[in-house]
């Protein structure tokens, strides 16, 4: 009688010691709102096809789920020539310039040229739409920064847009 006594006195306290819980961290069960990645390489390595530049950038990037807003930080340096155009292209692998392959399309997204010069920086912010952006396909690294010059009229230095 008395174990029993015993048994049930510990069944009944056993809770408060030693709480019913998961063995794993919320952030592995609750799937992640908010994207970031820092200091993603730009460089004429990652053009298709790949080009000669000295030129090298840096690329930062978050997106919201919640908001549905990507925000983009990037700089430059040593372009070889005066700059053409800044965007936001896809959809295209790491690798391509657009897929499936063809000749330079027009950005989901132009950035500025004002003032730009061999060396410089752009911030800015787009809304992942559903249509001319998808989530799906951001998060997939679908997406690329590209910034053309004279002396490279289809990309000088790029970067992809990826979060991994």
């Amino acid at each position: 009688m008395r174990w029993n006594k015993l048994t049930v006195l510990i069944a009944l306290l056993a809770p408060v010691f030693f709480p019913i819980s998961s063995c794993e961290p919320d952030e592995l069960t609750d799937p992640p709102t908010t994207y970031v990645k820092r200091d993603i390489i730009m460089s004429g390595a990652q053009q298709n096809p790949a080009n000669a530049s000295v030129a090298t950038g840096m690329l930062n990037i978050s997106y919201s789920k919640v908001t549905k807003t990507l925000n983009y930080d990037f700089t430059w340096s040593q372009l070889s020539s005066p700059i053409q155009g800044i965007g936001i292209y896809g959809l295209a692998p790491v690798g391509y310039s657009v897929f499936p392959p063809a000749p330079v399309t027009a950005p989901i997204q132009t950035i500025s040229i004002t003032g730009a010069g061999s060396s410089g920086s752009r911030s800015g912010s787009l809304i992942v739409d559903g249509s001319r952006i998808k989530e799906d396909n951001l998060l997939n690294g679908l997406y690329y920064v590209n910034i053309r010059t004279n002396t490279y009229p289809t990309g000088e230095i790029r970067a992809q847009i990826k979060f991994d």
